[in-house]
């Protein structure tokens, strides 16, 4: 028998193998001639997928948000205060009032920016209005529409940002953004911030595109002008232009400054007329909002404290953002920043990345100067800052998803596909609570505020006083003036003057006539102390309250009868005459006689209701400040030439004294005596002098409240009754024949 080799049996399924192997390869071959066919036949469908993808995502958030409040209020209504704001500066728009709050109210700075209220007038002018709930959800729809066109603008602006990293990068945009529903929320809550992201991504891709081609100087011009209608739109894009124009003189060359300045001028103009315009009409050169809310403006905060306040504001801004903002809380917000860092990384995307990461802490570092930056429902301000960490985040995993180290995509896009698992499956229920926080939002508003402006809006009110602008202002529609500062009354500071307190406002109210002051209130309850009881009527209270704590807003009905109308001493002789008055904590008097405030915390405005001395049955208001004890306040006052007196209005609770100073040098002394129900006006001798003098008043014991200063002097004779009485006065040899 011959001998028959080892691997006789196994050669068949040798063979076998080798087939399959083959066969294997061929198919290997097959996908592969597939795969490079299908991307080369893909470009022309690409921006076609890319718009179809961005489109579902942004609409399935916004059905989302939209859909709950409709289901909560039976129509969509804005979750916001801040979005009425935006509705009434609209409608005035519409009636031919541009930059006014209300009817008739003059120009107002207080406005986010005058080109999304502008783009509302023209949903208005085309028949999307109305005070009831159809007129608001009608608007809600507009600004809707405006948000959803923005949001689609954006993320092909960012498509072009992240062109050079691959045609499939920018997929990734929409996709990490839309997963967070602080976002959403702030997205299609009515507010601006859509609008101003479409213009800021539009900038952003102009600046790169004139980069890319340094000598052409109309793409830097092109990002200037885009970046002067994101100013127009959000005052606060101005902290992040110098950013943008430094990113357009990055690339070396001989014209990197006039590509800087073409990028940085557009928005300098835009700017600089705001600021001038702001000036020459009400006075101020910051907008009234800005007044309202940056905590360097506290005028009883010293700089030591205020800078300590705002490292404290500005850690606690950060860690907000990376626990609550981000929407996973601690360990997804921290990995979200943390991957945020990995395009700083490599060169193709540093610049990119640096620009990015400039303009995050830009803008949180501005935000963290707002004293409402860390209140409840303050969330939207910081949304231009979380987009730009979760583009730098879409960066990151489009660099893992197209690294060029080895041949094996299918891992690295399993790892992309896997992180963004992760992210929507931590993100989700944050988003769940935002649909409903939104709703909870919306249905309060809907029920409260503009219900109880629907109801005003029956009174016919001559001027309505609100605490805030927003629903009760827009559903109440009829002339309004508020305690912040947004609308009215004209030419007085009313801004700063709530920064002083709430009786530096009254002040102000009460230098309106009688017949011109508001005749009906609507303001939170709780908030606003005791005004509501020395200067209202109660008439009803709005149901329920904001899902933040805060009381539910109650109308009442003004009574301004305490207030000062002749605004002269009650201790006036006959024969005396007023030469100069300080109003004390009038902050038009004030600025007038060049008051000088005691250091801080001295110098607090607080009002007082206290009996008339001429009337003791009747109340009278007056407004002053604080002096602790060595606290000096001192003004520049008239000074009577023949000798006169000056007269003090105090309300002291204790014994004590007070000095007066003259041209910094003691001039009297005057003891105090506690009297709690009626007001003390008290007088100090004035010798002849000269046309003006510097007056102080310093607290010598205890902590004391001025009110009022008064010089007052006799009334002199007629010139030809003068005249007479020294001709009968002279010696008979003197006088004439």
């Amino acid at each position: 028998m011959p001998h028959r080799p080892v691997n006789a049996e196994r050669r068949p399924v040798a063979a076998a193998g080798g087939v399959r192997t083959a066969a294997w390869g061929r198919g290997r071959a097959a996908l592969r001639a597939a795969a490079a066919r299908l991307r080369a036949a893909w470009p022309p469908f690409d921006r076609f997928a890319y718009a179809i993808v961005a489109t579902v995502a942004t609409a399935m958030v916004a059905a989302a948000f939209l859909g709950h409040a409709r289901a909560r209020t039976g129509s969509p209504t804005p979750p916001l205060d801040e979005a009425f704001a935006h509705f009434d500066f609209e409608r005035s728009w519409a009636r031919g009032h541009p930059f006014a709050w209300s009817d008739d109210a003059g120009f107002s700075s207080g406005g986010a920016g005058p080109l999304y209220p502008a783009l509302l007038a023209f949903g208005y002018v085309l028949g999307l209005r109305g005070p009831d709930a159809e007129g608001h959800a009608a608007l809600m729809i507009a600004a809707a529409a405006i948000a959803l066109a923005a949001a689609l603008a954006l993320f092909s602006a960012t498509a072009r940002l992240l062109a050079p990293l691959g045609r499939h990068a920018k997929y990734l945009a929409p996709v990490v953004v839309c997963a967070i529903g602080s976002i959403g929320f702030a997205w299609w809550s009515g507010l601006e911030h859509a609008l101003a992201l479409a213009l800021w991504g539009s900038a952003m891709a102009a600046a790169q595109a004139a980069r890319n081609a340094p000598h052409r100087r109309s793409a830097a011009w092109r990002a200037g002008l885009l970046c002067a209608a994101w100013c127009a739109t959000s005052p606060a894009a101005w902290a992040c232009v110098p950013v943008i124009a430094a990113w357009v003189a990055w690339p070396r060359g001989s014209s990197r400054l006039r590509r800087a300045v073409a990028a940085a001028t557009p928005a300098a103009v835009v700017l600089g007329a705001w600021t001038v315009a702001s000036r020459a009409l009400t006075g101020e050169w910051l907008s009234s909002r800005a007044i309202g809310r940056l905590a360097p403006l506290d005028p009883y905060a010293t700089a030591g404290d205020e800078l300590l306040a705002y490292g404290t504001r500005l850690a606690r801004l950060a860690a907000r953002i990376v626990e609550h903002d981000l929407g996973g809380g601690l360990a997804i917000g921290t990995a979200l920043v943390a991957l945020a860092a990995l395009p700083l990384l490599p060169r193709r995307t540093r610049s990119l990345a640096v620009a990015l990461w400039a303009q995050v802490a830009c803008w949180v570092g501005l935000v963290a100067l707002d004293d409402d930056a860390l209140g409840r429902g303050a969330e939207h301000l910081v949304v231009p800052a979380l987009v730009w960490l979760l583009l730098l985040d879409a960066v990151a995993l489009a660099l893992v998803a197209t690294h060029r180290a080895g041949r094996r995509r299918l891992p690295r896009l399993l790892a992309v596909a896997g992180a963004l698992g992760l992210l929507y499956s931590q993100t989700l229920p944050d988003l769940r609570a935002a649909v409903a926080r939104y709703g909870a939002a919306s249905h309060a508003l809907a029920t409260s505020d503009v219900a109880l402006g629907e109801r005003l809006r029956a009174t016919k009110p001559r001027l309505l006083l609100v605490d805030h602008p927003g629903a009760v202002s827009y559903a109440c529609d009829r002339p309004v003036i508020d305690l912040v500062g947004l609308g009215g009354p004209a030419g007085l500071p009313v801004a700063r003057a709530r920064r002083h307190g709430i009786g530096a406002v009254l002040e102000l109210l009460e230098r309106i006539e009688p017949g011109k002051r508001p005749d009906y209130l609507a303001l939170r309850h709780g908030e606003w102390g005791e005004l509501p009881i020395y200067f209202g009527r109660f008439l009803w209270s709005a149901p329920g309250g904001d899902p933040g704590g805060a009381g539910a807003r109650t109308a009442y009905e003004a009574s301004w009868r305490a207030f000062d109308r002749p605004g002269r001493p009650r201790n006036l002789e006959a024969g005396e005459r007023v030469v100069d008055e300080l109003d004390v904590g009038d902050l038009v008097s004030e600025q007038a006689h060049g008051l000088e405030l005691p250091a801080a915390p001295g110098g607090t405005v607080r009002f007082r209701l206290l009996g008339d001395r001429a009337a003791p049955e009747r109340d009278l208001f007056d407004a002053g400040r604080t002096l602790p004890p060595a606290g000096r306040l001192e003004a520049e006052l008239a000074w009577p030439r023949d000798g006169g007196r000056l007269v003090v209005r105090l309300a002291p609770e204790a014994r004590g004294a007070v000095a007066l100073l003259v041209d910094g040098e003691p001039y009297a002394r005057l003891e105090l005596r506690a009297a709690r129900m009626l007001w003390q006006e008290l007088s100090l001798p004035l010798g002849p002098g000269t046309e003006r003098a510097s007056i102080a008043l310093e607290a010598l014991d205890a902590e004391l409240a001025v009110y009022h200063l008064w010089v007052v002097e006799a009334s002199r004779p007629p010139l030809a009754e003068t005249e007479a009485r020294r001709a009968m006065e002279a010696p008979p040899e003197a006088r004439a024949p």
